[in-house]
């Protein structure tokens, strides 16, 4: 919390996840109170998953500049920090999620394709 340019009201900055969630002033208690009341309905985003889940091999230039890490988590450049339901992930952590899965899926299934052997048609 910060003082506002009239030492009567203040500044109240709720961060999620190194995330500016809102900022409101507050000229009262009740203000204050309305701040803490939202912040505390407020639930950390999950991200995309585990670091340790995602190996680096599968990652573009491009798909390695949409992500973040924050402990042992992979979270979107974009992520929101906070979600309305509890252990749910906001759209950017989601996507980026999906589009790591989908290519590591591309690349298992070129994989296999290049070691099994070419179908002769005997």
């Amino acid at each position: 919390m910060n003082y506002g340019t009239d030492r009567s009201e203040v500044i109240c900055r709720t961060y999620v996840r190194k995330t500016l969630i809102s900022e409101k002033v507050a000229y009262n208690l009740e203000d204050a109170k309305q701040v803490l009341d939202c912040a505390e309905s407020l639930h950390p985003c999950r991200g995309a998953g585990r670091a340790k889940d995602f190996t680096y091999d599968v990652l573009t230039k491009k798909l390695e500049q949409q992500i973040s890490h924050s402990d042992g988590l992979v979270f979107s450049v974009t992520c929101k920090g906070a979600v309305k339901q509890q252990g749910s992930s906001c759209i950017s952590c989601k996507y980026v999620r999906k589009v790591i899965l989908t290519r590591k899926s591309y690349l298992k299934r070129k994989s296999e394709e290049t070691q099994s052997p070419p179908n002769c048609g005997s």
